[in-house]
């Protein structure tokens, strides 16, 4: 994909515009409206120009489009939970390739944010092992095995003021 650096900077745009926009309509049908910031981003559409980008990514790396989700079938079982919605899921013959979040950190509250962050974070690194280690027994998903090699868990994390 040459033009990454381009398309990131539409991301972050659709990021600010989406944020805005869910922030203004976030209620008008239930008239129940999260308080402060936390209107702008319980919609969840705001990251999707990255993960976006990301799905682009695996496919020009080779992975077929139909075997990375990213819109539906992206419920993998777990281990302290049934099963977790992610972002993305990549899927190679059969078995999970990636699982992939996005999150934000925006706002007044960073720590509040970063600690939230931090605990997701471990509780994704603790509940996959044990998710492979019970795999032989564990819920299948609609899409793959949840056998997979161990994965390597990493986080980036961007704050703007």
């Amino acid at each position: 994909m040459r033009d990454v650096e381009r398309r990131v900077g539409e991301a972050i745009k659709l990021f600010w515009l989406v944020r805005d926009k869910q922030s203004q309509s976030q209620g008008t049908s239930s008239g129940s409206k999260d308080a402060g910031l936390r209107a702008a981003v319980t919609g969840g559409k705001h990251l999707d120009g990255f993960a976006e980008i990301c799905r682009d990514l695996f496919i020009a790396a080779g992975v077929p489009e139909a075997h990375v989700y990213w819109k539906a079938k992206r419920k993998v079982p777990g281990y302290y939970r049934a099963e977790k919605d992610w972002d993305l899921v990549v899927v190679a013959d059969g078995h999970l390739l990636a699982l992939l979040e996005f999150k934000a950190q925006v706002g007044p509250s960073f720590g509040n944010n970063f600690n939230n962050r931090t605990e997701e974070a471990l509780g994704n690194a603790t509940d996959d092992p044990r998710r492979r280690a019970r795999a032989d027994s564990a819920p299948r998903s609609d899409h793959c095995d949840p056998v997979m090699m161990a994965p390597r868990i990493g986080r980036s994390f961007d704050h703007r003021a």
